[in-house]
């Protein structure tokens, strides 16, 4: 029965980073920045999945195999694909691992790319936000995405396996929305020091690295790439967030007291000269 309530728990990762803001004290929280990151976020998963420039380096195995399987007749698509992955383990690990890094840091490139065009023109606090809302609206995403599939695997796996599946959804989509929140207040950081490309290119290598390893444990099925993965995403997110989080309290303080300046100021200049 459980598995049936799969999608709840990847959204209640991204719920829980944005309750793990608000503790921070970020008591408000500013939509409109919010849904900018949710709209780049979009823009990003649009190309990543309608375009094939991900799997580039897979376009010849595919093609070998649909050749093969038009040739044997062949129409099942779980056959096809069990053919494809086939093919990618006959062309040995120096090729897998090369394909797990050309996934991880396009991936990284098109991400990242796209949130510095619009947080190095924001603040701290709006920088935030945006990460806040990319997190939040990927959560929601792979909810979606993985579905079918997740009902697929967990229908038929034993209840600790279903738990421990639970747990790790949650856990990774808090850690990875926090990710995208302290990867996004870095490279706007970095801008205001004026090594904006210096601090793009850093948060690239961080993302691709991170995603060639998460790719590395599909391929493989391996534990030791998802435990590295997993450790890195949650130190580099809180490392970066609560460095430069300070900051951004500072901000959101400095315009709240200009906000009440200037009501006061108003208020004042009504009294003193009623119209």
């Amino acid at each position: 029965m459980l598995v049936w309530f799969y999608p709840v728990f990847p959204v209640a990762g991204g719920l829980l980073a944005m309750f793990f803001i608000y503790m921070l004290g970020f008591k408000k929280f500013y939509w409109r920045d919010f849904m900018l990151g949710l709209a780049i976020l979009f823009i990003c998963l649009g190309i990543q999945v309608l375009t094939p420039v991900q799997q580039i380096p897979l376009l010849p195995v595919v093609f070998e195999v649909q050749r093969e399987a038009v040739a044997m007749n062949i129409t099942d698509k779980v056959t096809i694909n069990r053919m494809v992955l086939d093919k990618i383990y006959s062309r040995g690990m120096l090729f897998i691992v090369g394909v797990s890094l050309w996934a991880g840091f396009v991936a990284g490139v098109i991400q990242e790319g796209f949130k510095y065009l619009w947080v190095r023109k924001s603040n701290y606090i709006g920088t935030l936000n945006i990460g806040l809302g990319f997190g939040v609206a990927e959560a929601f995403a792979i909810a979606l995405l993985t579905f079918p599939t997740q009902m697929l695997y967990l229908s038929t796996a034993p209840a600790d396996i279903v738990l421990a599946s639970v747990f790790l959804s949650v856990y990774e989509r808090f850690a990875v929305a926090v990710f995208h929140i302290g990867v996004a207040l870095y490279m706007l950081d970095m801008v205001r020091r004026g090594r904006g490309l210096l601090g793009l290119g850093i948060a690239i290598a961080i993302h691709g690295v991170v995603d060639s390893l998460a790719m590395l444990y599909q391929y493989l099925g391996k534990i030791e790439f998802l435990a590295i993965t997993e450790v890195l995403v949650i130190v580099i997110a809180i490392v970066f967030v609560l460095k430069i989080c300070r900051k951004a309290l500072t901000e959101m303080q400095q315009i709240f007291m200009q906000r009440t300046l200037t009501s006061t100021t108003t208020d004042i200049e009504q009294k003193l000269y009623p119209q």
